[in-house]
C-alpha cells in the first residue's frame, strides 16, 4: 500500500509544557527538540506504543503555525502519510483538489528526508513524507 501513517502533528504553543502534558498521557520523548529555522517551527517527537506524535510550536513570530493556534489554539495540526514517491503523490493529490502549499523538500526534523504539504478544504492539512531516504 503506498500510503501510511507515520504521525499526528499536534499543534502546541509552548512545546516544553506540552511534552510534560503528554508523559502525563504516557508518551515518551523521542529526540531532542528540533528548531526547524526553514519552515520557522520548534518540533519534537514523543511515541507511545505504536503511535507517534509530532508537538509543533511556532520558532518566532509569524510561524505558519500562528494563524492555527490564533484561530483554533492547541490541537491535532496534521496528518503525516509516509509515501514511496513523493513527487507522484503530490501530483495526484493536486488532481483530486487538494492545494500544494510547500513542495517536496528536505526536512532536518526527517533526517532530511524530504516533506510536502497539502490543504484539503474538507479534510486539513496533509504532510506527505517521502518513505526512503536519499
Amino acid at each position: 500500500m503506498e500510503f501510511r501513517v507515520d504521525h499526528v502533528g499536534y499543534a502546541v504553543r509552548d512545546i516544553e509544557q506540552a511534552q510534560k502534558q503528554f508523559e502525563e498521557l504516557g508518551f515518551m520523548r523521542d529526540g531532542e527538540i528540533v528548531d526547524d529555522e526553514a519552515r520557522h517551527v520548534r518540533l519534537l517527537f514523543m511515541h507511545l506504543g505504536e503511535y507517534t506524535i509530532e508537538l509543533v510550536a511556532p520558532l518566532r513570530e509569524g510561524s505558519p503555525i500562528d494563524g492555527f493556534l490564533k484561530s483554533i489554539g492547541s490541537g491535532t495540526y496534521h496528518l503525516c502519510y509516509a509515501v514511496e514517491d513523493i513527487d507522484y503523490q503530490c501530483a495526484r493529490l493536486q488532481q483530486q483538489n487538494y492545494k500544494l502549499l510547500l513542495p517536496p523538500q528536505a526536512a532536518i526534523a526527517m533526517r532530511n528526508r524530504r516533506v510536502a504539504f497539502l490543504m484539503h478544504r474538507h479534510l486539513g492539512l496533509v504532510e506527505l513524507l517521502e518513505r526512503n531516504e536519499g
